[in-house]
This record gives C-alpha cells, structure tokens and sequence, in this order.
C-alpha cells in the first residue's frame, strides 16, 4: 500500500489491522456487499487505485467511507421533508 496525499496536502498512509478473525475488538457482525461494474467504470476503478498505490477494494472502502456521510445528510432532509435544490 502506497502513501496519498490528501486535497490538503497530508499524508495519507493506509493501515492493516493487526487483528485476526476471534481475536478480542472484532468488529462486530460484518455485512458483505457485492457490486457489479461495468467494464469501463471497473477499468477507471482499477487505474486510479494503483495510481493511488492501493488495491480496488480498499479504494472503492476509501471512497465509500470518505462520502457517505454527504448521502447521510441528503437521506437525513428526505426524511424530514426538506428540499434537496
């Protein structure tokens, strides 16, 4: 895994746990997703995750967790009837 820099110019190092499966502070009950992309879409996935010096997956988790809370907020104003312009 290679070193990023974020938007702000930090250093962003990826880091592995060093915990097993069963071993104390597991996270708890895990839900797998799988997804399908399209060749193109899988194709720029690939390329900008090397660029990156990370794998696919732990790319696609990098960007999953760095946007969501935005989708949060949108899902958050649905449900108390608030516009979204």
């Amino acid at each position: 895994m290679g070193r990023t820099r974020s938007a702000g110019g930090a250093i962003l190092v990826p880091k592995k746990s060093n915990k097993q499966p069963g071993e104390g502070g597991q996270l708890s009950a895990r839900k797998q997703y799988n997804i399908g992309l399209g060749t193109d879409f899988a194709k720029r996935v690939d390329a900008t995750a090397e660029a990156l010096g990370l794998d696919p997956v732990n790319f696609l988790r990098m960007v999953v967790r760095e946007n969501f809370a935005k989708y949060e907020r949108r899902a958050e104003a649905i449900r108390n009837g608030e516009s979204l312009d």
